[in-house]
């Protein structure tokens, strides 16, 4: 074994049976609580078409997870491929012969450890091992042996699965999540949902043991998500396994599957789930597929909370919603010559045909920008009269051969418009913003200087073109017209667009870059924890009262730390609702208005403060303003642009100290 490096904490009971008992069955932990279910299981032998339609109506519309049983008895299975012999076989080939893979060590003093493949299996084989090889890259062969006894529409990177090798590199686009897990009894995987919203696939191909699954239904995350604070503990930080008992008697549905070898479980999109490994070794292959559904969801939902706890998106959802587009395009094309060659059916076709069109439209709608929209809004027609900021188009192809730039502070993946500067922040790359993050008050030192620029990595233009080319060849399709489901497309995409808001993304950033020009020279005190503000914009409450024949103007100023603090509010949200403005701490008492409700604090997956370029407002306390570990500095001597200075955040003081 090697040098361990620190993991989250994995919550594991000393024994077994104080998670739940040993030799507990499925049907005997299922009618020990009302609440417990039992899941809906088929056989593989009952046809494709009958299997797509359970899927369809349970995972898909009921949100019920689905166990096809059986495979171990499919003609095609192939039981010496699992074997011991057989899985050695396979991973002495995995890491170019190098042989060393990363498992997890559970328990107290659990972490990931690096060792030689032939270790882990030796190891594994004695009774109470705490290590857990997760996920270990599946091999070529294993994958081939998978697709030819699972029905094509479950396959990895199959025909239902967008998560597909784009031309060029299969990197850029696409994501590698087909992994192999080995562990033994005792071994557990932490409460969590499939990353992006994916459909889970994970299906038991070898070992003695068993597997217990608890598995929630995605309409009661926000449930499942209290439930763990209660515990002590973040269901988005992935770190705990809860125990039967606390799992009793609660308001809330819980599916006991044991999963056994020729198992595939499949779960729907956004179902919190646990699992318990018991006996002896279990081996289990996982992957996870990405729809036209899931990327909607995706879009809609996903980014924005990835956004705020700075957890990358991993499945690329614009990029993947413009290659399954330009995909359909070209089965479309291939349709006047002949039939439609989908599997799922015409239907089917035009439904998911329709929520990519529409998806991307939504996609430019948020990427670009009108000026008339913006000078319109009353603080940027404070400022006088105002032009665009100078766009540097950095002319990347569409087509995904070249590696996709992330932002520093989300880590999301940037589809095209950004913001870099290319000051103090190393020779190697500039300091890369998204749009988005740079809308909410987020960014580099120099956010509020000339020293930043935005860039596109490719013209707007050639993303419309590719829409108006996809609609056009949509409506002159005639053969797909009788399809129930056929809608004609506008040709103007922002026709298509269901707007949640008057202003972009771009707008909000563009108009903020307009607004903080004239401000950048001057310095300003926040009013909620009394810290100078540098560079950035304060947000006025500006409401006016009248209480006891008395008017009052809110003057207060609140940098984008207080605000999200003290009142759950950005300040790209008070730029949008500006006709109708947030009510401040002090307004408070003028107003009959409730006291607003103090929001959970959020748990980072990648910490911003550990890059010390990053600066602005953040949703949660863990993320210090400039202002603080600048005025932290100069108590002690430390003038905040110096290197010193950067590291100053560390010594930061709390709002309430700067208050003291």
């Amino acid at each position: 074994m090697t040098k361990r490096r620190p993991a989250k904490d994995l919550f594991l009971p000393p024994k077994q049976k104080k998670f739940v008992p040993s030799k507990a069955s499925e049907e005997t932990i299922v009618r020990s609580a009302p609440n417990f279910l039992s899941p809906h299981r088929v056989n593989f032998d009952i046809g494709e078409q009958a299997i797509l339609d359970k899927f369809n109506h349970l995972v898909l519309d009921a949100g019920i997870p689905l166990v096809i049983s059986g495979y171990l008895e499919h003609p095609k299975w192939n039981p010496d491929l699992f074997t011991d012999e057989g899985t050695r076989k396979e991973f002495q080939r995995y890491a170019s012969g190098k042989r060393i893979i990363t498992v997890r060590e559970e328990g107290k003093n659990g972490g990931d450890i690096k060792m030689p493949f032939d270790d882990f299996w030796k190891a594994i084989k004695t009774e109470g091992c705490p290590l857990y090889g997760k996920d270990l890259t599946c091999g070529a062969k294993w994958e081939r042996a998978l697709q030819s006894v699972l029905p094509p529409f479950f396959v990895y990177r199959g025909i239902g699965d967008l998560n597909k090798r784009s031309k060029g590199d299969d990197q850029k686009v696409s994501s590698v999540n087909m992994m192999v897990y080995i562990g033994t009894g005792g071994t557990s995987t932490a409460g969590h949902y499939d990353h992006g919203g994916a459909i889970g696939q994970n299906i038991m191909v070898g070992g003695q043991g068993s597997s217990l699954w608890f598995v929630f239904r995605p309409c009661d995350l926000e449930k499942v998500r209290e439930l763990w604070r209660e515990n002590g503990h973040e269901f988005d930080q992935a770190s705990f396994c809860i125990p039967l008992s606390k799992l009793q008697d609660i308001d809330v549905d819980v599916f006991i599957i044991e999963q056994k070898i020729g198992d595939l479980i499949i779960l729907p999109p956004m179902a919190p789930h646990q699992v318990l490994n018991r006996g002896g070794l279990t081996q289990k292959i996982a992957w996870n597929r990405i729809t036209p559904y899931t990327l909607h969801h995706g879009i809609h939902e996903l980014l924005p909370f990835y956004r705020e706890i700075c957890e990358p998106e991993q499945y690329k959802f614009k990029n993947s919603t413009q290659a399954a587009l330009i995909d359909r395009v070209a089965m479309i094309k291939s349709v006047r010559s002949g039939s439609l060659n989908w599997y799922f059916g015409s239907e089917s076709f035009c439904h998911e045909f329709l929520i990519l069109a529409r998806l991307f439209a939504f996609i430019i709608w948020s990427d670009s920008w009108s000026l008339g929209r913006i000078r319109g809004h009353p603080w940027v027609e404070s400022v006088g009269e105002v032009e665009p900021p100078r766009v540097i188009i950095d002319k990347a192809p569409l087509d995904g051969s070249l590696a996709l730039p992330y932002c520093r502070l989300c880590q999301c993946d940037i589809w095209n418009l950004h913001v870099q500067c290319n000051e103090g922040h190393g020779a190697r790359q500039p300091y890369i913003l998204c749009i988005d993050c740079y809308a909410l008050g987020r960014g580099c030192l120099h956010r509020a200087t000339s020293l930043i620029s935005f860039h596109q990595l490719f013209p707007l233009e050639d993303a419309i073109k590719i829409y108006r080319s996809s609609a056009k060849a949509w409506n002159s399709c005639n053969k797909l017209k009788d399809v129930k489901g056929f809608l004609l497309l506008s040709l103007d995409w922002e026709n298509e667009v269901i707007k949640n808001q008057l202003y972009t993304p771009v707008d909000i950033a563009f108009a903020r870059y307009f607004i903080l020009q004239p401000l950048r020279r001057k310095s300003y005190y926040c009013c909620g924890c009394h810290g100078r503000i540098f560079n950035t914009l304060p947000a006025c409450c500006g409401q006016v009262f009248d209480k006891e024949k008395r008017t009052r103007t809110c003057k207060i100023r609140l940098c984008e730390q207080c605000l999200a603090k003290y009142h759950q509010i950005s300040w790209a949200k008070v730029f949008v609702q500006s006709d109708a403005p947030f009510c401040c701490f002090k307004c408070l008492e003028y107003s009959s208005k409730p006291l607003p409700k103090k929001k959970a604090l959020i748990s980072y997956n990648e910490n911003p403060q550990q890059d010390p370029h990053n600066r602005g407002s953040a949703m949660d306390d863990g993320f210090p303003s400039f202002f603080e570990f600048a005025k932290a500095g100069k108590k002690n001597g430390i003038e905040p642009g110096s290197i010193r200075g950067k590291q100053a955040r560390l010594f930061a003081l709390s709002p309430q100290e700067a208050k003291g």
